[in-house]
């Protein structure tokens, strides 16, 4: 998947399974910064902002990783459960 990813870098499912590869080896700073060029690729997609949640979640980046959530209910509005956990979130 690197070398994929060397050779196409505007390729956004090799990024994807390249962040998801990081994620099973646990370096999830890897992870963070190919997910986040997945995003900036396509910024149109709901599954990417939701792996880009769940990464930053498990970094305990959970401002951030709650900015993605809104970005999936944003993008799609029949993630009904999700909109409601998140209106349910206490505000700092």
């Amino acid at each position: 998947l690197e070398k994929v990813v060397a050779l196409e870098p505007q390729n956004e499912q090799a990024r994807a399974s390249l962040a998801l590869a990081c994620v099973g080896m646990r370096d999830l700073d890897a992870a963070k910064e190919h997910i986040s060029k997945v995003v900036k690729l396509n910024p149109y997609v709901a599954k990417n902002f939701s792996m880009q949640a769940k990464i930053l979640a498990q970094r305990g980046e959970f401002e951030p990783a709650l900015r993605a959530a809104q970005k999936i209910v944003e993008l799609d509005p029949t993630q009904t459960e999700l909109r409601d956990q998140i209106r349910k979130e206490p505000r700092k």
